[in-house]
């Protein structure tokens, strides 16, 4: 690793040559008829973006009934390509890889790297807070129900499922349970405030707290003795005026339509208890041509696909190769699979990094060998 950090280095100093590729204000844009993606990504993104939102929508619509009037127009989402950006002409929420902003009417995500491009679950996510204030722009949820069926959409299929919102929150309310912090009353009273960008909790971490009530809102949506009851309550939820429910009344009325919460605890833990993860599908296998395909996104999703294990010694040159891609989504790419490469193929390996040919194939990289 200590001989592969200038390369890495001097790699990553190339790609911020070429950022340029890339402005913001050039971005891309797709429209829909419910959405328009703004992204600075490649143009299959977007498409792919905007074809998993509209899908969701679906799903909203039949849940929360359809929006009427102007609340009709499209909906807004940028697409940031890295975190920096996010955080900076995004306004994003510091930790986090999406939010949405009332203000702006808008959401913003992150996408650095791709990741979670699959599904794209945290879209999902915030594109749910935009539907429900949308819907009802007046209404002040209860945190635990916003964030709760926020996640129980993240699958972008029918949400009565566990499927991929599984992967994402599974994990992290069985460990909350197994921790004895899975307290129904403590969940049904915490409010989440953004305050300076920052996720404000009382009582869990963000991530524990989103898959807590999760499970609590999959529990009692699915469920065969709550989920007729529940649905009472999202219907009294949804049609307050005047600011909607605080949290310690929306507590009330879930008593009162669900029964005991005491009881209903007992039978979320079993709930949690009983859920199984899927298994995660298994990654596509990587070709040689797949690496010289003729469109940047091409190349950039077989480079993700081998990052997720050891890379076949016969592919190293060909992924070094990449190091030299006019995109710099894609360069950044191998970059990040350069230690798979070596994890795989060894001495050998860094013996090709280290050949004369790449050296001065690549000005920034035989500067950066030059200088060590």
């Amino acid at each position: 690793m200590r001989r592969l950090l200038p390369l890495l280095l001097a790699s990553a100093a190339l790609a911020g040559e070429r950022l340029d590729r890339h402005p913001w204000v050039g971005a891309v844009e797709k429209a829909t008829e419910r959405y328009v993606v703004e992204t600075n990504v490649f143009p299959e993104v977007a498409d792919d973006l905007a074809a998993a939102l509209d899908e969701a929508y679906v799903f909203f619509q039949d849940r929360f009934g359809p929006l009427e009037g102007r609340a009709r127009r499209p909906m807004r989402v940028a697409l940031f390509r890295t975190g920096e950006e996010y955080m900076g002409a995004g306004g994003g929420v510091e930790g986090a890889v999406g939010h949405f902003d009332g203000a702006l009417d808008r959401c913003a995500l992150v996408w650095d790297g791709g990741l979670g491009e699959t599904g794209w679950p945290v879209a999902v996510h915030e594109a749910c807070h935009h539907y429900l204030r949308r819907l009802h722009p007046d209404l002040r949820l209860p945190s635990w129900y916003g964030e709760g069926v926020a996640c129980w959409f993240e699958g972008v299929c029918d949400p009565s499922t566990v499927r991929s919102v599984a992967r994402l929150r599974i994990g992290s309310a069985k460990a909350a349970l197994a921790a004895g912090d899975a307290a129904i009353d403590r969940v049904l009273t915490t409010r989440a405030v953004v305050t300076e960008g920052r996720l404000q909790l009382a009582h869990f971490p963000p991530a524990r707290f989103y898959a807590l009530s999760w499970s609590l809102v999959h529990f009692l949506a699915t469920d065969p003795l709550t989920r007729n009851a529940f649905r009472r309550f999202e219907m009294r939820l949804l049609a307050a005026r005047g600011g909607g429910f605080t949290e310690v009344r929306a507590r009330r009325i879930l008593e009162e339509e669900c029964g005991d919460l005491a009881e209903l605890e007992r039978r979320w833990h079993a709930h949690i208890e009983g859920l199984e993860r899927p298994p995660e599908p298994a990654a596509a296998p990587v070709y040689r041509w797949d690496l010289v395909l003729p469109r940047p996104h091409a190349r950039y999703a077989a480079l993700r696909r081998l990052g997720g294990g050891p890379v076949p010694a016969d592919l190293s040159d060909d992924v070094v190769a990449l190091l030299l891609d006019p995109d710099v989504v894609v360069l950044a790419g191998s970059v990040g699979v350069l230690d798979e490469i070596v994890t795989a193929a060894g001495d050998a390996m860094m013996e090709r990094l280290e050949g004369a040919e790449h050296r001065s194939r690549t000005p920034v990289v035989a500067a950066s060998y030059g200088a060590d």
